[in-house]
């Protein structure tokens, strides 16, 4: 900048940026400030500085926005919400628990003029996150129950299954479905229960025992029988006992402490890594690697001997995340990440209402996500005979649903389900759909932008100007831009119509930038998928996230699959559900759309 230049720093140039990023600048304005930026980097680093904190103000307006736009949208709820659970648990209100993504809500309005002048200001900051996997380690000679107070309370693990349980007197008693945070204590007399943690590490117990939750990546044996399976994303999950300590290194296994503290380790698969404990007598440093199909017998003292595996002692725990299903696998179960069907792994309480359905585990789908329901009001009903003499799941349109442990899903996803509206859905007074799966929560959580992970969700559509009674919606929600709503892969379809079953299949295919719908093996439309929605999520089905709209009708068997399947796999995957349900495919009809030969 030269003396003959009419601006003077700071007084004059302020007031121009000023303009220029309120989107008040005059085309003067715009090509004045973008020469000077090109020609002095004390202008250029000014208008960095003034740049990024109007960026900071405009987030944290949006924020405000995007929560009075959230609010507005609950405005159609038809009724008050309802708790998930009676404690413990997350909430359905808006806002609970919600954490906000800065906002691009609010854009410059000059786009087009500040273009190349926003090219030449480096505003993008990128930072790396280190993961650091730490050994639980204990205080030098703190007693267990001092080891195990829990830091915080927050949501640890859920119940996801029960088996002829019986809890120790005094102790307390766990439903179904039912989170547990950290420091609560299982504590079963006789009986089979699974706790299934936050990062997806299954453990299965037999009674007697007393196990403590202490927080999502570890658990406390302190006396009786478990069995655990542990995926990969939960590497180095831990369960402590008085004298050893277990880490997970990617495995399933099975350990028993005795009254003396004595144990015993049985790796199933891949690999335990074990050390005495600070309270042992042994050096704690002395860490050893058991592998698969290798067992040992430990000491309070620290001696270790060898032993034979036991597979059968610990077969019926393992059993109970696997629920029995005949005959030969149905379909390619190749990125599969959950399947639920009504005629295996569901369990009822005596009014015949779901308590758990069970993830069917089948290639690729090696962690079960079981869905749950505590609440008894909440709980949708099995129904023996509901689509052509097949069972299925019935959901009230009113309060039923179920939710999944969570589940993780990546940015290309395929659903397939089978299912019918009832003809409740069909009530006068409907303004708003009902959603048979959403992806989000709880706690749920509101997109912000397109940049964070999108929301998928397959169901009616929410809104009273799309609405119709049994038309189905398939989209992934991407987020807000201003007070705009920002929807990818939306494909809509003629209503169903009651009692009429259908093969849905919703296949988001976001590397290759395209979503579809099917119904019936017919492609009813495509759209562009360019959002991202890879997330770890629980998975709600049934109902819409935070808004109190619920589905009217049966749910046959439902898939997820971590990847947008050929045309031959989702074809295929079609074809058995049709078989199995009796639902004829409407194919060789080119005026339809897109088929499958």
């Amino acid at each position: 900048m030269t003396d003959a230049d009419p601006l003077r720093l700071p007084q004059d140039l302020d007031p121009l940026i000023d303009r220029y990023l309120d989107g008040v600048a005059s085309i003067e304005d715009v090509r004045l400030l973008e020469r000077l930026v090109a020609e002095d980097e004390a202008v250029a680093a000014r208008m960095a500085e003034r740049s990024l904190v109007h960026r900071q103000i405009l987030e944290l307006v949006a924020e405000e926005q995007l929560h009075s736009i959230m609010s507005q949208y609950a405005g159609g709820m038809p009724g008050p919400v309802r708790p998930r659970t009676e404690s413990g648990g997350s909430r359905f209100e808006a806002g609970d628990d919600v954490p906000i993504d800065s906002c691009d809500a609010a854009l410059a309005p000059n786009r087009a003029t500040s273009r190349g002048l926003l090219a030449l200001v480096p505003l993008a900051l990128a930072a790396a996150a280190l993961a650091i996997l730490a050994w639980p380690a204990r205080a030098p000679d703190a007693p267990l129950a001092e080891h195990d107070a829990p830091a915080r309370t927050s949501v640890a693990a859920t119940v996801t299954q029960l088996s002829d349980a019986v809890w120790t007197p005094g102790a307390v008693r766990y439903r179904h479905g039912e989170q547990l945070v950290d420091g609560s204590v299982v504590e079963l007399d006789r009986g089979l229960a699974k706790i299934t943690f936050e990062c997806g590490a299954e453990v299965m117990l037999q009674g007697p025992c007393s196990f403590t939750i202490r927080d999502k990546m570890v658990g406390v044996l302190r006396r009786g029988k478990l069995a655990a399976n542990v995926p990969r994303r939960a590497f180095s999950f831990a369960i402590l006992s008085p004298e050893v300590d277990f880490v997970d290194l990617g495995t399933a296994f099975g350990i028993s402490v005795d009254e003396d503290g004595d144990a015993e380790l049985h790796v199933f698969e891949g690999e335990v890594l074990y050390s005495p404990s600070q309270r042992a007598e042994a050096d704690r440093s002395k860490s050893v690697h058991i592998h698969e199909n290798g067992a040992v017998k430990l000491d309070k003292g620290g001696a270790a001997v060898d032993i034979l595996l036991n597979t059968e002692e610990y077969s019926p725990l393992m059993a109970l995340r696997r629920p029995q299903r005949k005959g030969a696998d149905p379909f390619d179960g190749s990125g599969l990440a959950l399947w639920l069907a009504a005629d295996a792994g569901v369990s009822t309480d005596r009014e015949g209402r779901v308590l758990a359905w069970q993830d069917l585990l089948l290639s690729d789908n090696r962690t079960a996500e079981d869905a749950t329901q505590s609440e008894p009001a909440a709980r949708p009903r099995l129904e023996p005979q509901a689509i052509n003499g097949l069972p299925a799941i019935r959901f009230d349109g009113a309060a039923s649903h179920l939710v999944t442990t969570p589940l993780e899903t990546t940015d290309d996803q395929t659903v397939v389900l089978a299912c019918q509206f009832s003809p409740g859905a069909f009530a006068p007074g409907r303004q708003w759909g009902g959603q048979i799966i959403n992806y989000d929560g709880p706690p749920s959580r509101e997109a912000s932008n397109t940049l964070s992970p999108g929301i998928l969700q397959i169901g009616e559509p929410l809104l009273e100007a799309d609405f119709r009674p049994s038309r189905i919606n398939a989209q992934v929600f991407a987020g807000f831009i201003g007070s705009a709503v920002v929807e990818t892969g939306r494909v809509d379809a003629d209503p169903l119509g009651p009692e009429r079953p259908a093969i849905i299949a919703y296949r988001y295919d976001y590397r290759r930038g395209k979503a579809d719908l099917w119904i019936n093996g017919r492609r009813v439309g495509e759209s562009r998928a360019f959002a991202p929605q890879a997330l770890t999520s629980r998975k709600i089905i049934g109902r819409h996230a935070w808004k109190e709209l619920f589905f009217h009708g049966d749910l046959a068997e439902l898939m997820i699959f971590n990847d947008a399947a050929s045309d031959e796999r989702l074809a295929a995957t079609v074809a058995y559900l049709s078989e199995k349900y009796q639902i004829p495919l409407e194919l060789h009809s080119a005026d339809k759309g897109a088929e499958w030969d």
